[in-house]
C-alpha cells in the first residue's frame, strides 16, 4: 500500500471491488474474487494457457517437420476456446434472464 511513502490509491479501494469480494479490502481478495475459480477472469486465464500450449505445440512441431500436426494442434485449442467463450456467454445471458424476469 505504501507508493515511495505515499498511500496508493489515494482513499484505499473501491467500495465495488468490496463488494465483490466480501472481505476486508485488499488486492488479494479482488484477484482472488475475479480470477479464481467462478470468477469472471478465470474463463480468460484458461483461454490464455491453451493459447500459449497451442503456440508451444505448433513451433515444436513446425521445428521438428510436422507443420500439419502444429496446425492441428492449433484449429482445437482455437476450437477449446470458442466453446470456453460459448459457454461463459450461456452463463451471462442466464443472469441476464434472471434479473430481468
Amino acid at each position: 500500500m505504501n507508493y515511495f511513502g505515499k498511500k496508493y490509491p489515494p482513499g484505499g479501494f473501491p467500495v465495488l471491488a468490496a463488494a465483490v469480494t466480501g472481505d476486508k479490502m485488499s488486492q488479494d481478495a479482488v484477484a482472488g474474487a475475479t480470477f479464481g475459480p467462478g470468477g469472471p477472469g478465470f474463463v480468460l486465464l484458461q483461454i490464455l494457457l491453451l493459447t500459449v500450449v497451442g503456440y508451444m505445440i505448433d513451433r515444436i512441431a513446425s521445428a521438428t517437420g510436422h507443420k500439419q500436426l502444429g496446425s492441428m494442434a492449433k484449429t482445437v485449442t482455437l476450437l477449446s476456446s470458442i466453446g470456453l467463450m460459448i459457454g461463459t456467454m450461456g452463463k451471462v445471458l442466464r443472469k441476464i434472464w434472471e434479473l430481468t424476469g
